[in-house]
């Protein structure tokens, strides 16, 4: 597999766990362990609530790509969906 993935969510949402297990069963995973380690974890601050967040998500960004709604899916079962779907998510191709 060719490119990046882009993985977003709402905080505490298992976007880390989830692009970590994805990066492991892909080429370069020292890359996104290596980030990992080196951010710091500060949260959305500016008064954004969970809530508020969902909604701009569901509601107010362009679909591009692959969508999921993972709420009741294990992190390895989002990132079997994700490779089995990967076809779905180009966006560009080059």
């Amino acid at each position: 597999m060719r490119g990046a993935f882009l993985v977003t969510g709402i905080m505490a949402s298992g976007k880390s766990t989830v692009a970590q297990r994805l990066a492991e069963r892909l080429p370069r995973a020292a890359v996104v362990a290596e980030r990992e380690r080196a951010r710091a974890k500060t949260g959305y601050g500016g008064g954004w609530t969970p809530a508020a967040l969902d909604r701009v998500l569901r509601h107010e960004t362009p679909r591009l790509g692959l969508w999921l709604d993972t709420s009741g899916q294990t992190p390895d079962e989002t990132v079997a969906e994700i490779i089995t779907k990967v076809d779905q998510a180009v966006i560009v191709k080059s």
